[in-house]
């Protein structure tokens, strides 16, 4: 018996399962960079929280518990990065038309970032990560959630 193969037609399009055309996987890669850029200004979040109270940021699985029990505080740690993303997004719009916005732009990260030094590096310093690699990792954290969000 012998076996015959015949062409699909051009009309019709075999799918397979698993493989995104280009123009789908552009949007998917989109919407992917910009959750984890909004996961990214979660953690800065996290960040201002501890890092208003002077405090080095809790274990991960007491985090949760730590923002329950102190609400104004979650409060202000929202109210803080708001401000602060605020103006980083708007001083990087404004920075296009006058350079003299990104002075704006990089106070409001240094402060951002701060705060997120004060509640990260300790336990990454404490890790054994050196500093230049620690600072990179708090700075660019930062700066790349405002970043992948406004993009």
């Amino acid at each position: 018996m012998a076996t015959t193969s015949r062409e699909i037609p051009s009309t019709t399009k075999a799918r397979r399962i698993g493989v995104l055309s280009g123009d789908r996987a552009e949007v998917g890669l989109i919407w992917m960079l910009r959750a984890a850029g909004v996961g990214l200004v979660g953690v800065s979040v996290v960040g201002s929280f501890y890092g208003l109270r002077g405090l080095a940021c809790s274990p991960p699985v007491t985090i949760l518990f730590d923002m329950l029990a102190r609400p104004w505080w979650v409060v202000a740690a929202f109210v803080a990065q708001a401000v602060l993303s605020l103006a980083q997004w708007g001083a990087r719009h404004r920075a296009a038309r006058d350079a003299r916005w990104w002075g704006l732009f990089a106070g409001a990260l240094l402060i951002s970032a701060g705060m997120n030094w004060v509640a990260f590096a300790p336990h990454l310093l404490a890790w054994g990560w050196p500093l230049i690699p620690v600072a990179l990792t708090v700075i660019g954290g930062d700066a790349l959630a405002e970043i992948l969000v406004i993009s």
